[in-house]
């Protein structure tokens, strides 16, 4: 009888090793699962928060080429009258940081930016802002008079369109 029940005893802790033992491998397994699953959200994660990032310079880009744009109307404008509230209204910067403009442009669009600027605000200072800093409404002269302050400025308009449609060029390349 003792031995029976020895045995049971043997056969109840075997089995009961075995059900752990079960048990074990199947959290075991359970775990591999859900670290599986973690590491697959967050590359997920990382793959969004990528295009994001990349949907984001994207958006900046269009930005400060609807203010290239917007400057370049401006001076369109002034071809054939004046339109000193168009010149008034244009951007003198864009409002992006170095760091910004390096990591939304290639090295290239990033010279061509910075030289739009340069000449749009070249521009500004000989052309109409006046001593005190004032944007000038009234331009002294005639269209026909080439020496007249009217003429130099239309004709430095025509000239930086020119050059600014290059910049813009390179800007989208």
């Amino acid at each position: 009888m003792v031995e029976i029940a020895f045995l049971v005893m043997v056969l109840l802790a075997c089995w009961f090793n075995i059900k752990l033992s079960i048990r074990q491998k199947t959290i075991l397994q359970l775990l591999q699962n859900v670290k599986t699953e973690i590491n697959i959200l967050k590359t997920q994660t990382s793959f969004l928060q990528t295009k994001e990032d990349a949907a984001l310079l994207d958006e900046k880009r269009s930005h400060l080429f609807l203010l290239a744009y917007q400057i370049r109307d401006a001076i369109h404008k002034q071809e054939k009258s004046i339109h000193s509230y168009a010149i008034e209204e244009a951007p003198l910067t864009h409002g992006y940081s170095k760091e910004e403009l390096v990591r939304m442009l290639s090295s290239k669009e990033l010279l061509a930016t910075q030289r739009f600027w340069q000449l749009f605000n070249e521009y500004v200072m000989v052309h109409w802002l006046s001593q005190d800093q004032t944007y000038k409404r009234i331009f002294r002269g005639h269209p026909e008079d080439s020496s007249s302050e009217l003429a130099q400025m239309r004709l430095a308009s025509t000239k930086l369109l020119r050059e600014l449609d290059l910049l813009l060029q390179e800007m989208r390349s």
